[in-house]
């Protein structure tokens, strides 16, 4: 298991400024069975859902690790150490 602090990228300032404001800055990264896997935790998550996520410009599934009534932990398949980018979906859009 390997912490790492993430770093938010969005096309606009309010935009990263709100991901920050709810995505935990500490993400873990681990190996199970040879395959990499990225876990990334929410606080606020009244506020958002329909979460997806893409490695290398490619959506990928993900299942939830952890779920509370104030965060929710995401963990998903990455093929390597290589920079990430995750997309909120606003509610109710598909």
């Amino acid at each position: 298991l390997y912490t790492i602090q993430n770093k938010v990228v969005h096309q606009n300032e309010t935009g990263r400024e709100m991901a920050r404001k709810y995505l935990n800055q500490t993400s873990k990264v681990e190996d199970i069975d040879g395959q990499l896997y990225l876990t990334l935790t929410f606080t606020g998550t009244n506020l958002m859902n329909n979460h997806k996520f893409y490695v290398n410009g490619s959506l990928v599934s993900h299942q939830v690790t952890a779920s509370s009534s104030t965060s929710k932990s995401y963990r998903f398949k990455i093929s390597s150490w290589k920079p990430l980018l995750h997309r909120n979906e606003p509610k109710g859009s598909s």
